[in-house]
Parts: C-alpha cells; sequence; structure tokens
C-alpha cells in the first residue's frame, strides 16, 4: 500500500502522518510503500493517539487562538487499538522466536554463538538446560526487561542454582562480559524437546 493512501484512510495529510510515524518508517512519503507490518503499527499507533479534530470556533466566531481538541474515543475504538497492539506484540514475538531458533540450530548444527555477546550468552544457557534434558514448555515472554543495561545476563534463581550445581564453570563463563571462544568438542550440545 502505498503511504498516501494509508494517510487518506487515517484522514490526516501525508506530511502529518510522516511526522507520527518517522520511527516507523523514516522520511517517508506520499509514494512511499508501506507494508502489511509497518501498516499494522500505524495503525495501532494512530489509534492509540486518538483522533485529532479541528479547531471549534469560540462562542465570540473566533477561531484564531482555539486549541486543537482530541474527541473521546469509543469503547470499540479502543478495543480495537489494543487488539490491533496485541496483535503487533505476537508478530514480535514470532519474529523473536524465529531468530532466537536459527541462532539455537546454528549451536547445535556447528557450535557457532551469534555474533551479538548477549545473544551467545543466553544460547550457552540454553544450551546447558537442554543438555539437562528438562522440559521447556515456551512461556509468554516479554519483550522489555526492567533494570537491565543490555549487557548483564539475569537468570532467573532456579536457574542459576541449577547451573551452578551442575555447571560452575560454564555458569562463570556464561557470566563473563562476551563468549568469545567456540565451544569445547565435549561440550553439551542441544537436544530437541
Amino acid at each position: 500500500m502505498k503511504f498516501n493512501r494509508l494517510a487518506k484512510e487515517l484522514e490526516l495529510p501525508v506530511n502529518e502522518l510522516a511526522e507520527k510515524v518517522k520511527d516507523i518508517i523514516p522520511n517517508a512519503n506520499g509514494g512511499t510503500e508501506v507494508d502489511e507490518q509497518q501498516e499494522q503499527k500505524i495503525r495501532a499507533r494512530i489509534a492509540s493517539n486518538g483522533k485529532a479534530r479541528s479547531p471549534q470556533p469560540t462562542a465570540d466566531g473566533n477561531s484564531a487562538n482555539a486549541a486543537f481538541e482530541t474527541e473521546a474515543l469509543s469503547n470499540t475504538e479502543l478495543g480495537i487499538a489494543a487488539l490491533d497492539g496485541m496483535l503487533t506484540e505476537y508478530s514480535y514475538r514470532l519474529q523473536g522466536l524465529g531468530v532466537a531458533h536459527q541462532w539455537i540450530k546454528s549451536y547445535e548444527d556447528s557450535g557457532e554463538y551469534p555474533d551479538d555477546p548477549d545473544a551467545a550468552k543466553r544460547v550457552e544457557a540454553i544450551g546447558l538446560l537442554r543438555s539437562l534434558n528438562i522440559p521447556y514448555q515456551a512461556p509468554h515472554p516479554a519483550l522489555k526487561t526492567s533494570g537491565s543495561n543490555g549487557r548483564e545476563l539475569s537468570l532467573p534463581a532456579s536457574v542459576r542454582a541449577i547451573l551452578g550445581n551442575v555447571f560452575p564453570n560454564e555458569l562463570a563463563g556464561i557470566e563473563r562480559e562476551a563468549l568469545v571462544e567456540k565451544p569445547a568438542t565435549n561440550r553439551p550440545q542441544l537436544s530437541g524437546s
């Protein structure tokens, strides 16, 4: 879909919509092609921000200093916005799971860690847990972790206890700043469950 068509459907000028979604589609203009995922994000954002309404004239008929007012959203509009947000969240989770499974498969097949040191630490921890044949059922993960600076691996206490008892040296290695060496040939391999 073209950006100008989306702006028309959302009843916004192209330049105003472009400004509101510049983090989703940088430098958007009327001819910019919008994919389905971008469209969902844009619709969710516009729905969650409410619809701006033109200034209404004051009692004396002067609208020059009137402020923009926001219409209250109906329950249906709020519900649809929430559902759009949920669909976007599911999309992120599915995309993230795909990437995570690729990293794990690469580690299983060739012993290669992901390039990102934080991802490498997590793949190593999961490899150790899976080598213990602990059953895994996918949780409903949160996308953001509070208090994380992006360089720390915050393992849940039960996981830390298991790894500390069974793999103390490997746990210490995971907690290093980065995993740079390739795993030794005797390192536990991931097993499907």
